[in-house]
């Protein structure tokens, strides 16, 4: 294993997080139908961009979604997060993460 000048072995942990599978509706915005798949803005992913799709609507406002997609992030976007997509506006969300995958080098 490597070490440094002074004999101390040196470790590298490298983490991304990854959003949970769930998310939270903070504002339900408008004019929204069933199936709309909303991106979320924010935040750096080293793949995808995390997906929500709508699962159910009262007269445009989203009242249930499902996460379909769970990247890994580098830099977590802030909540509550925005989104983009569909057939409305205005929806927010607020998002729990975790890690999602662990790396240590030594």
């Amino acid at each position: 294993a490597p070490t440094t000048a002074g004999g101390v072995q040196a470790v590298l942990s490298v983490d991304t997080m990854t959003a949970a599978t769930t998310a939270v509706i903070q504002a339900g915005g408008t004019g929204y139908t069933n199936g709309d798949v909303l991106t979320v803005v924010g935040g750096t992913t080293a793949t995808i961009t995390l997906q929500i799709t709508v699962t159910g609507v009262s007269a445009g406002v989203i009242t249930s979604v499902s996460v379909t997609s769970n990247p890994a992030y580098t830099v977590l976007p802030t909540s509550p997060v925005s989104v983009t997509g569909g057939t409305g506006s205005s929806a927010t969300f607020n998002l729990t993460y975790g890690i999602g995958t662990s790396f240590t080098y030594a």
